[in-house]
Formats: C-alpha cells, sequence, structure tokens
C-alpha cells in the first residue's frame, strides 16, 4: 500500500504554528478541532491586517497575559481568541501598534538648496598670519 504524500501546509498554517503553541498529535480530535478554530480566527485577523509580510515579521515575545505572568518562554500565544476578547482590548490595539510601526514611514524632509546668488560679497581682505604676529 503506497504511503500518503505529506500535503503541502498553507501559508496561515505556517504562520499559524509560527505564532501559537500548537498540539504535537495531529490527529486527535482535540487538534483538529484547534486547527480548524485557530484558522478561523486567523482569517479574521488576516482580513483586518492584510500583510503576509508583516505576519511573517511580528511576533509577540514581549507578550504578557494577566497578573503580568509571561505568557511563554518561546513567545508563542496559546491562542488567537485573545484578540477577540470583549472585556480586554489589550490584544488587539498590541497588535494594531505593531500594524502601525509596520507601515510606519517618515515624512520626507524639505532638501534646502542654497542661491548661487548671492549679492553682497566679503570685502574683509584675510592676511596671513604667522605665529610671530600671534605671539607680538
Amino acid at each position: 500500500m503506497p504511503s500518503k504524500s505529506p500535503r503541502k501546509k498553507s501559508d496561515f498554517q505556517l504562520v499559524i504554528e509560527r505564532l501559537l503553541v500548537f498540539p504535537s498529535d495531529n490527529s486527535t480530535k482535540e487538534a483538529r478541532s484547534f486547527w480548524s478554530r485557530e484558522n478561523k480566527f486567523f482569517t479574521k485577523l488576516y482580513k483586518r491586517f492584510p500583510d503576509y509580510n508583516f505576519w511573517h515579521k511580528v511576533s509577540f515575545n514581549e507578550a504578557y497575559g494577566n497578573y503580568g505572568k509571561k505568557l511563554s518562554k518561546t513567545g508563542k500565544l496559546p491562542t488567537f481568541a485573545l484578540f477577540f476578547n470583549k472585556d480586554s482590548d489589550y490584544w488587539i490595539n498590541s497588535l494594531d501598534k505593531k500594524w502601525k510601526e509596520f507601515h510606519w514611514k517618515p515624512k520626507k524632509l524639505k532638501t534646502f538648496k542654497p542661491k548661487n546668488d548671492v549679492v553682497e560679497k566679503n570685502t574683509q581682505k584675510i592676511k596671513k598670519r604667522s605665529i610671530r604676529d600671534f605671539l607680538s
């Protein structure tokens, strides 16, 4: 019996694996429900923040949960449901801040070009000075 070829992972699944703590055994019912639930949440987030490069570069290493405890040592979140919490806007605001920082472009400054047609010229003569002139 030929073995199944491994299924190619979707781009969403790669991002989910990078950002979330996911189950190690994908054959269980919990794992299947995890992937469907997180894929649904991520699709909603992707509609709001639709830049694939952003999702590949964003990280939550400094993410803190309730009571100031760090969420994980690896910087991975437990679930994307944190962003849809009705009681707290912390997660969606932090993601919005990261989005703005990622797409921020500074204003271009106006360049100053000096005019070449200066009317007043320096009329003072500069005489050479030596050490003897200086010491006297």
